[in-house]
C-alpha cells in the first residue's frame, strides 16, 4: 500500500510540473504580434485590467518597445496609479526621447503623483514650464499656555531663582520659485520672526532694621534685626531674526533629485541679567554721653540689579540632500552643517515616503536624524559632544475630491534642529520636548493653494535655582503651546 500510494504522488508531481511547463510554453509561444494586437484592442476599448495582465507577460516574455509602455502608462495613469504610470511614461521616452505624448503625460503624472518638481521637456517642443513657477507667504503666530511654575520664593533655604519662558511669537515669510531649466528649480525665501519672552527673578536680600534704642549709664545703645525679604522682579525682553534662504532642486535625471541649500540667520536679540551687588554700609551702634561722641558698625548688603544688553550675530546652515524614486516608494538621505547659538551642529538624516496607491490619496512619510552638537569655543579643544535623536511620522491623504489633510507626531528633544532642506530651523532657547500637529490643504483652484496649520508643542524652560545646599539646580518646567500658521501659493 505504502509504495502504491508512493507511484501515486509521483505520478501526480510529473502531471502538475507538466501543466506549469505547458502553461510556460504556451505564454511563451505566444508572438510579438499577439500581444501587439491585443494590447492595442484592449487600449481602444479602455479594458485597463487585461491590458496590464498581458502588457506584464509581454514584459515577462521580453517584449519590451515604445507602444506597449505607453498602453500600459494609459492603463496605470487611468486607473489612477500615477506613479507607475510615470514610469512606463518615461520607459516609452527611453525609446523615443521626442515623443511629445509620452513627455506630456510623464509630467502629467509626476504632478498628479506627488513629484510636481519634475519635468520632461523634449527637445524642439514648447517649454512645459514658466520660469517664474509659483509665489508663496504665510504667517502664525503662538499661543502660550500657563507655566507649571515660577520664580518666586517659597523656600527659606532657596535665596535665588530665575525663569525664563515665552510670551508671544510671530512670524511671516515670503518665497518664490524660479525653473530657469527643466531639470533645475531655484527657490528663494525671506522670513521674519517677532518674539518677545520674560526674564522672572526671585531673591532674598537682608539690611539692618533698627528696632529699638536701650537708654544706659554710659548713653544709647541702639538695636539692629536683619530680616530676609523676599523680592520678585521681571523683565520683558524682544529678538528679532531675519532669514535669508535659497535652495536648488536638480534632477539629472527623471527620479533622482538633489538639493543643495543654504540659509542665513540675522539675529538681533536683548540678554537679561541679574547681577549681584554688594554695598559697604554703616549704621549707629551707641552715643557716648560722656564725650558726646557716635561710634558705628559697617556691614554689607547684598542686592541684585537687574540689567539689559543688546546684541546681534549671524547664524548659518548649509544642507544637502539626495532622494531617489522606486515606484510607490521614495527614500531619501540628507545631511546638514550649522553653526547656531555659538554651537556646531552636524545632522544626519533619511527618510522614505509611500505611496499604497500609487497616488496622494494615501501616503506615509518617516524620517529619521541623528544629531551631533558640539560648543564652538570647545570644538578645536576635543570637548564633548551631545548626541541625540529625532524621528517624526507623518500620514496624510485626500479628504474630499481636491482637499488634502495631514497628521504627523514628532519623538525626540528639538533644539537647533532644522529640517524641510534647512528651510526650518529650531534655534530657539527653549528645547521642544514633544510636538504634534495638522495640516490642511484645501484646493481652490488650478492656480491657487492654501494651507491651514495647527500644532502643539510641550516645550521645556530653563528655572534655575541656587539655596545654601545646592549651588546651581536647573531644571525643566514644562509649558505648552499652539502654533497656528496660515499660507498661500499661487502658481503660474
Amino acid at each position: 500500500m505504502k509504495f502504491k500510494l508512493f507511484i501515486e504522488v509521483i505520478v501526480f508531481l510529473t502531471l502538475v510540473f507538466t501543466f506549469k511547463q505547458a502553461k510556460s510554453e504556451e505564454v511563451t509561444n505566444k508572438s510579438f504580434q499577439y500581444y501587439d494586437s491585443i494590447t492595442y484592442q484592449q487600449y481602444l476599448a479602455g479594458d485597463w485590467n487585461n491590458l496590464i495582465f498581458n502588457g506584464k507577460q509581454a514584459l515577462a516574455t521580453g517584449y519590451d518597445y515604445k507602444y506597449l509602455r505607453l498602453r500600459m502608462g494609459f492603463a496605470y495613469y487611468f486607473k489612477n496609479n500615477f506613479r507607475t504610470a510615470a514610469d512606463h511614461f518615461l520607459k516609452a521616452l527611453h525609446f523615443d526621447s521626442y515623443d511629445t505624448i509620452a513627455a506630456l503625460y510623464f509630467n502629467l503624472s509626476c504632478q498628479a503623483a506627488g513629484r510636481s518638481g519634475e519635468l520632461y521637456h523634449t527637445k524642439g517642443s514648447p517649454k512645459p514650464y514658466r520660469t517664474l513657477d509659483f509665489v508663496y507667504a504665510d504667517a502664525g503666530t503662538m499661543l502660550v499656555g500657563d507655566v507649571s511654575d515660577s520664580a518666586t520664593l517659597s523656600d527659606s533655604n532657596v535665596y535665588y531663582k530665575e525663569l525664563i519662558q515665552p510670551v508671544s511669537r510671530t512670524y511671516a515669510s515670503f518665497g518664490l520659485s524660479l525653473r530657469p531649466l527643466s531639470n533645475l528649480s531655484v527657490f528663494l525665501g525671506y522670513s521674519q520672526i517677532n518674539l518677545t519672552d520674560k526674564k522672572s527673578f526671585g531673591y532674598l536680600s537682608q539690611d539692618a532694621v533698627q528696632t529699638s534704642v536701650t537708654d544706659t549709664t554710659y548713653g544709647k545703645v541702639y538695636n539692629y534685626s536683619f530680616p530676609v525679604v523676599k523680592n520678585y522682579a521681571e523683565k520683558e525682553f524682544r529678538n528679532q531674526q531675519k532669514s535669508f534662504y535659497l535652495s536648488l532642486n536638480y534632477y539629472p535625471v527623471p527620479g533622482l533629485k538633489i538639493t543643495p541649500a543654504f540659509h542665513i540667520l540675522h539675529i538681533n536679540a536683548q540678554r537679561v541679567f541679574a547681577v549681584q551687588t554688594q554695598t559697604a554700609l554703616s549704621d549707629t551702634a551707641w552715643y557716648n554721653k560722656y564725650d558726646t561722641s557716635w561710634h558705628t558698625f559697617d556691614y554689607t548688603a547684598y542686592d541684585y540689579e537687574i540689567t539689559t544688553s543688546d546684541t546681534s550675530y549671524y547664524d548659518h546652515v548649509i544642507s544637502l540632500s539626495v532622494s531617489k524614486e522606486m515606484g510607490r516608494f521614495c527614500a531619501e538621505i540628507n545631511g546638514t552643517s550649522s553653526r547656531i547659538m555659538d554651537k556646531k551642529i552636524n545632522q544626519l538624516g533619511a527618510s522614505l515616503s509611500w505611496y499604497p496607491f500609487g497616488n496622494t490619496n494615501l501616503y506615509a512619510h518617516s524620517s529619521f536624524t541623528y544629531q551631533i552638537e558640539n560648543d564652538i569655543a570647545t570644538t578645536t579643544q576635543n570637548g564633548s559632544s551631545t548626541t541625540k535623536t529625532i524621528f517624526e511620522q507623518m500620514v496624510g491623504g485626500k479628504l474630499y475630491k481636491q482637499g488634502w489633510i495631514e497628521g504627523y507626531i514628532t519623538f525626540g528633544e528639538i533644539k537647533n534642529f532644522t529640517d524641510k532642506y534647512a528651510y526650518l530651523v529650531y534655534n530657539q532657547v527653549y528645547p521642544i520636548k514633544s510636538r504634534i500637529g495638522i495640516t490642511f490643504y484645501p484646493y481652490i483652484g488650478r492656480h491657487l493653494e492654501l494651507m491651514l496649520m495647527y500644532r502643539y508643542e510641550k516645550m521645556g524652560l530653563y528655572l534655575t535655582t541656587t539655596s545654601a545646599d545646592t549651588q546651581s539646580l536647573v531644571t525643566n518646567p514644562d509649558c505648552n503651546t499652539s502654533i497656528v500658521s496660515s499660507g498661500v501659493k499661487w502658481k503660474f
